[in-house]
């Protein structure tokens, strides 16, 4: 039962990670669809509700970090950029997104906390 569990989160997580990656390739870059970009970050935040922290962290990296390689050909060939600048661009997007996701997670805990108390106080 454990291994069923176990492997439904992984599938899950790996569904979240191609379903952003594949929203912020079309999304964002030289050529976006922006309205992509909107819809982006939803697998990953429904995943964030049902996964630990450092799989939350993992996955939202993961995919916006895969997602935002569209824009490796043009930063490493068009614009010659070294392989370091190029990661220091890419990899600071997706540090940022995994920590708004992480937040939302957060905030998201400390809603189902706090709220219980909230309405055993508005019964009286």
């Amino acid at each position: 039962m454990a291994f069923a569990n176990k492997s439904r989160r992984i599938g899950f997580a790996v569904l979240a990670v191609a379903a952003t990656a594949v929203l912020v390739w079309f999304g964002a870059g030289m050529f976006p669809l922006w309205p992509l970009m909107w819809f982006a970050p939803l697998p990953l935040l429904l995943f964030a509700n049902r996964g630990s922290w450092r799989g939350t962290a993992l996955v939202a990296f993961g995919a916006w970090l895969i997602g935002s390689l569209n824009l490796w050909r043009y930063l490493h060939t068009t614009l010659q950029a070294p392989f370091l600048l190029s990661a220091g661009i890419l990899v600071p997007r997706a540090l940022v997104f995994m920590l708004a996701v992480l937040l939302y997670r957060a905030l998201g805990f400390l809603r189902v906390r706090i709220q219980p108390r909230l309405g055993a106080r508005h019964r009286r």
